[in-house]
């Protein structure tokens, strides 16, 4: 309900994207991977943020228009477009856990 009422799936989908999108274009690579963020004393791989992000943005567009899973245009266009295009940063990453 709370996917619904806000759109806290459309919020975590562009996060998501803005910081795969730096970890491509900005980080140094770690033992070959580009897809690291060192921060002090730690780090981590934003592309796990984005598999969370992926399923609370697909949660938040099938709780709010169920019929996109059912008609190939609005499901290709509300879903599968946005999987893909953050996939994609996904996999120019060269290491791919």
């Amino acid at each position: 309900e709370i996917i619904t009422k806000t759109k806290l799936g459309k919020i975590v989908h562009i996060i998501i994207f803005i910081i795969l999108l730096i970890a491509v274009l900005f980080t140094e690579p770690i033992n070959g991977a580009t897809s690291w963020f060192n921060i002090g004393f730690f780090s981590f791989q934003p592309s796990e943020f984005a598999k969370f992000g992926l399923v609370v943005y697909i949660a938040h567009i099938i709780s709010t228009d169920p019929e996109c899973v059912k008609k190939v245009d609005k499901f290709v266009g509300k879903i599968l477009f946005p999987f893909a295009f953050i996939e994609a940063l996904v996999v120019i990453e060269p290491h791919l856990s």
